[in-house]
């Protein structure tokens, strides 16, 4: 049977039936929850820890940028002790309110 099915070259319609009960009853229904696994729970979840964890780099980067900023700003008027700072400060803060 396998020598002559290697050299044809034409379709033929096979007869045989696979054997297979017919009547077979589904005794447990399909669930349609899509909240069973709680796969969106978990989803919410993981992203909730990834802004969190962004957010908190976000505000590091901003506070170092604004830090430095400061310090610069600092050296450049030579403020070494807290009152001079205070000086420096309310006076910065009066040129900001007078602009």
């Amino acid at each position: 049977m396998k020598d002559r099915d290697v050299s044809r070259f034409t379709t033929q319609v096979d007869t045989d039936k696979v054997v297979i009960p017919t009547k077979n009853e589904i005794v447990s229904q399909p669930k349609w929850d899509v909240y069973s696994n709680h796969q969106t729970a978990m989803r919410k979840r993981l992203n909730d820890i990834f802004l969190k964890v962004a957010n908190k780099i976000i505000i590091r980067l901003r506070a170092g940028r604004h830090l430095k900023q400061i310090r610069n700003w600092l050296i450049e008027n030579q403020v070494t002790t807290r009152e001079q700072c205070r000086e420096m400060v309310a006076q910065d803060y009066k040129q900001a309110l007078n602009n």
